[in-house]
């Protein structure tokens, strides 16, 4: 059945995959260079000798789809036994390879090609199929075709295409592999350009469309790119790299569109950095509506401040023991906050330091507080195993879910349709808000307890935080984890939460800071902006 390689050369063949992610048979057929049915049937001889674990799971078109999960000792055999092989690199270009045959009358050829069939290739015209796209940097860097990478995240149609489908984070993804290939002098360039101006000129670009991308959501690629053009020629970075991505612009933006004459828009390096001290450790926040203010819980009492200055406006003193979780109420300057006492409190600070409402009804610590997209629904969640609704406009509760033990944190999406929680074993659930069935769990999402959990406003992204002191965050649409888990947090991650406007993601922690993060809508960078203390 296997003429061309033995089933070893095929297992070794694994090598490319990417540690306990899911991969399809479609995937595996161009890999081995096999047809459909027959790269299933090697799948399945895999299955059955316990070294892989067969799955179906729904793709992006609504279809089921098989596919294989390696376990990360097996996927370290492979890799072991293609570094032995010295072919590795071999296999990630026999892969891409796979995806170039599709478009081009090559034949299939029985040996590991050494050379990619078609480079550069227009990769940004290729459908996306749910996992060339998303792993496209790191088997173009494996293979040694640095180069190609480089000259793609330079081409604006790649760009667009990128954030489109994966959000932002998705592209600062792929700039960070071709930086680590850069960094250890994997590929060579022009040489005219130092190492150092190559990197600097790709980071410039990416700060660029990244400060842009909540234009690319809200008006369109043309604006988008406009935008970003205007940022660029703001960076005073006299850069190759750069004007390589300016005549891209100019080249492949949809027409007509607008370019900046000028540079006006400010560059986002030069973002100020702020501290402020609240003085007490375990802080839970929110932040406003109006993007103003962030209220801070506090030991027992609620200190709101304003964003931009620091300044702290007001503590409002009433709960009995200490806070666990807070929120805004949509469309207004009320507050509610959960406690330990079992309490909830509704404040409505610009007129009383005393709470309007008082919920009660819970017989354990309460964990977790969330707002229902119109307003109207208060959830919370609390160690007695309860989640309960409340509504607001008099205060009763008005359903109540059993809920498995351990439950840490709840949040509703924007559009009420769409409720996460999470578990103290580090489990990250979904579920429907109306029939409560499960939509997506991930029993790793963090090594040890999530503690705080947040959809972005559009709903297209969540947010977790956890003791093991990182934030992560996860594509709605994919179920996967937008890259690596964002770090700087001495201690554990106690609360978060996105700005209205999602272009900023608040993290506290007990390490006694509340940091802000430059998300810029559908992404989390890792440029940290500000520190409350």
């Amino acid at each position: 059945m296997f003429v061309e390689h033995s089933v070893n050369e095929l297992y070794t063949g694994l090598c490319v995959l990417e540690n306990q992610s899911w991969v399809s048979i479609s995937v595996l057929s161009r890999l081995w260079q096999l047809e459909k049915d027959v790269a299933f049937d090697v799948a399945n001889l895999f299955c059955g000798m316990s070294l892989a674990t067969l799955q179906l799971r729904q793709t992006s078109g609504g279809t089921e789809e098989a596919g294989i999960v390696l376990h990360d000792l097996l996927l370290d055999f492979c890799q072991r036994q293609a570094r032995k092989m010295m072919n590795s690199s071999l296999w990630h270009i026999r892969l891409l390879n796979g995806y170039l045959e599709t478009q081009h009358e090559s034949p299939r050829a029985p040996e590991i090609q050494s050379t990619l069939l078609c480079a550069p290739r227009p990769w940004w015209s290729e459908s996306d199929d749910g996992y060339i796209h998303a792993n496209l940097a790191r088997h173009l860097s494996c293979s040694g075709h640095s180069k190609e990478l480089g000259a793609l995240l330079l081409d604006a149609r790649w760009t667009s295409l990128r954030v489109e489908i994966g959000g932002i984070l998705a592209l600062k993804t792929d700039f960070a592999v071709l930086d680590k290939s850069l960094a250890q002098k994997e590929t060579t360039w022009d040489q005219n350009l130092s190492l150092s101006e190559i990197r600097r000129g790709f980071k410039c670009v990416l700060r660029a469309v990244q400060a842009s991308f909540g234009t690319r959501v809200a008006e369109g690629q043309r604006t988008f790119q406009f935008q970003v053009c205007g940022r660029l020629r703001n960076s005073r970075e006299d850069s190759a790299i750069v004007d390589a991505y300016l005549k891209s612009v100019q080249e492949h933006t949809p027409k007509p569109y607008l370019l900046p004459v000028s540079a006006f828009f400010p560059d986002l390096s030069t973002t100020p950095i702020m501290e402020i001290r609240v003085g007490r450790r375990g802080h839970y926040l929110a932040c406003s509506p109006c993007e103003r203010y962030v209220a801070v819980g506090a030991g027992k009492e609620v200190v709101l401040a304003e964003i931009a200055t620091g300044e702290i406006l007001q503590r409002l003193l009433g709960h009995t023991a200490n806070i666990w979780c807070m929120s805004f109420l949509a469309g207004s300057k009320r507050i509610v906050s959960g406690s330990n006492d079992r309490m909830i409190f509704v404040w409505e600070w610009e007129f009383s330091d005393a709470p309007v409402q008082v919920l009660e009804g819970h017989t354990h610590n309460i964990t977790g507080i969330a707002v229902s997209g119109n307003g109207e629904r208060i959830l919370s969640s609390s160690l007695d195993k309860t989640l309960r609704i409340w509504d607001v406009s008099t205060g009763t509760q008005v359903g109540e879910l059993l809920q498995s033990c351990g439950v840490n944190c709840v949040s509703v999406c924007a559009n009420d349709k769409k409720i996460a929680i999470g578990l103290s074993d580090g489990t990250l659930k979904v579920l429907d808000y109306f029939t409560e069935e499960v939509l997506f769990e991930d029993t790793k999402a963090h090594e040890i307890s999530v503690r705080c959990v947040a959809f972005c406003p559009n709903g297209l992204y969540l947010a977790t935080g956890s003791r093991d002191k990182t934030v992560g965050i996860w594509n709605v649409q994919t179920w996967r984890r937008m890259g690596d888990r964002l770090k700087g947090h001495e201690l554990i991650v106690q609360d978060i939460a996105f700005s209205p406007c999602g272009k900023q993601l608040a993290s506290s922690s007990d390490d006694g800071t509340v940091r802000l993060w430059d998300v810029d809508l559908d992404s989390a960078c890792g440029y940290h902006r500000k520190s409350l203390k």
